[in-house]
């Protein structure tokens, strides 16, 4: 009972992600700025779970302005060595939010979250029709 609710909530909050995120990534296409970035030094997080590193890509923007970010999407195969330049692509109103425009980077997070979406929903339909 618990665990159909759960998945039921879950996968379509996934599918919802995945949607938002793609729609994201298309106006960055159509209407952002793209820019060369430099992967310029690998960072450990603190994270509770223990350490895990994230790499720190920087940029100047369309303003000439120096940024830096450490891009949220992490994980198998989007991994960048240190002294990569990148594509970074932004918004012209929002600079500081900028996304790693490589096709690993714009199409593996909102597959990974589809596919996620689909499992919950698959494992609460069996957990439905078991329980």
């Amino acid at each position: 009972m618990i665990a159909t609710l759960v998945c039921s909530v879950v996968g379509p909050l996934l599918f919802l992600a995945a949607w938002r995120d793609t729609r994201i990534v298309r106006r960055l296409r159509r209407r952002g700025i793209t820019v060369p970035g430099l992967v310029t030094r690998r960072e450990r997080s603190g994270d509770p779970d223990g350490p895990k590193w994230a790499f720190v890509i920087a940029y100047t923007d369309h303003r000439g302005l120096y940024r830096e970010f450490t891009p949220q999407a992490r994980g198998v195969g989007l991994g960048l060595p240190v002294g990569r330049q990148v594509p970074v692509l932004f918004m012209p109103d929002k600079p500081e939010a900028p996304r790693v425009g490589t096709r690993a980077h714009t199409v593996i997070p909102p597959v990974a979250m589809a596919i996620g979406g689909a499992l919950f929903l698959g494992v609460g339909a069996l957990a439905a029709v078991a329980g």
